[in-house]
């Protein structure tokens, strides 16, 4: 089957979830859903528009009683958080 990643919470930190949708955009093994809403929504629904990106899934808040299931359904979950400092476990480049 396929991989499914998900984002799960506060959708913020559109660069740089920018950079990972470009390296899977159209990947036939690879789902990439994002769970929740932020400030960065609208911006990444237009960039996956824009470039006809179609295993991307924006779902919108969801109950908080479902984030087990979510958990359950993703093989990897995609995390970005503000770094303490400027290094990191994986950097993406263009």
């Amino acid at each position: 089957g396929k991989i499914v990643i998900s984002f799960v919470g506060l959708v913020r930190f559109a660069s740089e979830c920018k950079k990972f949708l470009k390296c899977i955009a159209n990947d036939e093994k690879i789902e990439f859903h994002f769970w929740g809403n932020g400030e960065a929504e609208d911006e990444l629904k237009s960039f996956c528009n824009e470039n006809c990106i179609e295993n991307v899934y924006f779902h919108g808040q969801y109950p908080p009683e479902k984030k087990g299931e979510i958990c359950m359904e993703t093989d990897l979950m995609f995390m970005r958080y503000l770094p303490a400092s400027d290094s990191g476990l994986l950097r993406l480049t263009e």
